[in-house]
């Protein structure tokens, strides 16, 4: 009836229709996502950053702010996640301050 299905396709409907008659079910994950005060406060480090490296016009940093939380935000940053991320910022900052990369 599916003249363009493919083997692997096939494959993947088979072991899908094993997965519901064995009643299983997708599993979700339990990691807790971070507080919105927290990712706020990452959104605005980020922004000051990025306009510390020149990658956004601090004239307009709205635009590409948007994108950046719908990119992020895709990723459903947990406590852990917000952490590195504001590790990360930190030490571009203090990559950028003079003599920033010196012992």
């Amino acid at each position: 009836a599916f003249p363009s299905l493919n083997l692997s396709h096939a494959v993947m409907i088979v072991a899908y229709e094993f997965f519901l008659a064995a009643g299983a079910s997708p599993s979700v994950s339990q990691t807790a996502l971070a507080a919105g005060a927290d990712a706020e406060q990452f959104y605005r480090h980020l922004q000051r950053t990025l306009q510390d490296v020149e990658f956004i016009d601090p004239a307009q940093p709205e635009r590409m702010m948007l994108s950046l939380r719908q990119l992020f935000g895709k990723a459903r940053l947990s406590e852990r996640d917000i952490k590195i991320l504001q590790g990360i910022l930190s030490a571009v900052d203090r990559a950028c301050r003079p003599g920033g990369n010196e012992p």
